[in-house]
């Protein structure tokens, strides 16, 4: 047993040198990279070309208001709390600022509707849905635009 231990401890020590050894190539280019455009089929190459992106365009729409914010009431007697605003709105498209074009006349009445600007939302509502009052108040606003000079 004592003959064999130190064998066994001699062949561990002179195995881990040979393992750890990388072997020499036979030829020194084997191990050489091909770069792109060298390749023996011909000269292949990878394009990349960056398009522009296209700027970003913005759409503003204006809404042409008639009047203060106010209470405005149904026929049913639901009421609702919003601006009488025209029929024209003025939409600029384009990544600069334009100069606004307002109508002299704006249209306040179209086809027995008005428009309102309640809660960021756009709404158009029946003339016979409303009030008296209210639709007394919208044909006043009207009439007084379309004698306006």
């Amino acid at each position: 047993m004592n003959v064999f231990l130190p064998s066994v401890v001699f062949g561990l020590l002179t195995s881990l040198p040979l393992a750890a050894q990388v072997g020499i190539p036979a030829t020194p280019k084997k191990f050489d990279t091909t770069r792109i455009g060298e390749a023996a089929s011909g000269g292949s190459s990878i394009g990349y070309s960056q398009s522009a992106r296209p700027q970003p365009t913005t759409r503003t729409v204006t809404h042409i208001v008639i009047g203060e914010p106010r209470q405005w009431k149904m026929s049913d007697g639901k009421t609702f709390v919003g601006k009488l605003i025209a029929f024209e709105d003025i939409v600029i498209e384009g990544t600069a600022a334009a100069p606004m074009n307002v109508p002299k006349k704006p249209t306040v009445v179209r086809n027995a509707t008005a428009r309102f600007y309640v809660n960021s939302k756009v709404y158009e509502v029946a003339l016979d849905k409303l009030g008296a009052e209210e639709r007394k108040f919208v044909e006043d606003t009207s009439a007084a635009i379309a004698a306006k000079k």
